[in-house]
């Protein structure tokens, strides 16, 4: 039997992607180390709104723009033409914006992968573009009916803290019984922690809309450090924990920051160490990392965090359950979440280092220059 020539056997290998890549539902475009489209399929064309005779052959950011919330992703991020080493996924995105013909918006999740010859030289680039516009409404109207029963549970909260409040004052205080004052404090703290989490969950929706921004000013951080943990004081001496700031001989430079933003960033770790906690103490110690940071401490004797769930603790409503221990903490799965906002909010970096049985100690950086960034 005759072999079939080079060309034709190359037009039937062409037939063969070009039905492959059709009966795929998500979108997929391959180009070639120029970043010039060479395949497109029928998905690619539903998504983008160019059929694939416009494209063929013409560079992909010619047709298509990637948004990576209000900023473009370069082309040259999601589709290298540099020599990559890596036979694993070169770009990844879950929650993208992707424009097409005539303006036509679409969210996507991305995924490259290089194309690689026989000889493992690099060819190219193969980009899986999935839609998820259906997902994201869906996930916008939960957000919209949470931030809104949110805002309507805050006014009537305010009223009954109101109230409590005036229960707290000497003249009513000392008229109560033993019992009805224990009343009072269970009914304040329980409404203080349902004002938290309203306050928690309406943060969350800004940072999800990208709304969440900083009113920055130069602020004495020994100070505020000082006020919060007098906040919690009586917290700590209830359950028999330490809870003292270690402060440095000598003066630390101003830093520039939020306050009440940089406030929830202390009080959410307190939180979590003072619920994690049973024996022992909780300090928080700052010093200068460098000219442009200073970087804070925040450590405790508690449970500690298993080192398998370290990558997974600023995950949006991640709790640490550990065996044999179990972390009994009320933590709603927020804290951490918000707090890595608030800190990239400010131009700074956060980890953790935690043992369990031993404790955990969370390290942050502010800033001390003028360097406060957005959050993206």
């Amino acid at each position: 039997m005759d072999q079939l020539p080079a060309e034709e056997l190359l037009k039937i290998e062409k037939e063969k992607l070009k039905i492959i890549l059709s009966g795929i539902s998500d979108a997929i475009i391959t180009t070639d180390t120029n970043q010039n489209i060479i395949a497109f399929n029928i998905a690619a064309e539903q998504i983008s709104g160019y059929r694939a005779g416009e494209v063929i052959g013409q560079k992909i950011d010619g047709f298509i723009k990637i948004f990576d919330g209000m900023s473009e992703i370069k082309c040259d991020e999601y589709c290298p033409t540099v020599p990559i080493k890596t036979d694993e996924i070169v770009f990844s995105r879950k929650n993208s914006r992707l424009t097409g013909k005539d303006g036509k918006e679409s969210f996507v999740a991305i995924t490259t992968r290089k194309i690689t010859e026989a000889t493992e030289t690099n060819i190219g680039c193969i980009i899986a573009v999935k839609d998820v516009s259906k997902e994201e409404f869906l996930e916008q109207m939960k957000l919209d009916f949470v931030s809104l029963s949110a805002h309507e549970l805050r006014t009537p909260l305010t009223a009954i803290r109101g109230f409590l409040s005036f229960l707290e004052k000497p003249e009513t205080f000392g008229k109560l019984s033993d019992d009805e004052k224990q009343y009072l404090d269970n009914a304040i703290k329980q409404t203080d922690s349902l004002v938290m989490l309203i306050q928690d969950i309406l943060i969350v929706a800004d940072i999800t809309e990208d709304k969440l921004k900083l009113s920055p000013m130069r602020t004495q951080l020994e100070e505020l450090i000082l006020s919060i943990v007098g906040e919690y004081k009586e917290a700590a001496a209830r359950k028999g924990i330490e809870l003292k700031f270690i402060p440095l001989p000598e003066p630390l430079p101003m830093v520039v920051i939020d306050i009440s933003k940089t406030k929830d960033i202390f009080r959410h770790l307190l939180n979590n160490a003072l619920s994690y906690t049973e024996i022992g103490n909780i300090k928080v110690s700052a010093a200068q990392k460098d000219d442009s940071f200073l970087e804070i401490l925040v450590e405790d004797t508690g449970k500690g965090i298993p080192q398998a769930m370290l990558p997974h603790i600023f995950n949006k409503f991640f709790r640490v359950k550990n065996r044999p221990l179990v972390m009994e903490g009320t933590g709603r799965g927020l804290g951490l979440f918000i707090t890595k906002k608030l800190v990239d909010l400010h131009g700074g970096t956060i980890r953790v280092e935690s043992r369990v049985g031993e404790g955990t100690k969370v390290y942050f950086t502010l800033p001390i220059k003028e360097n406060v960034t957005t959050l993206r």
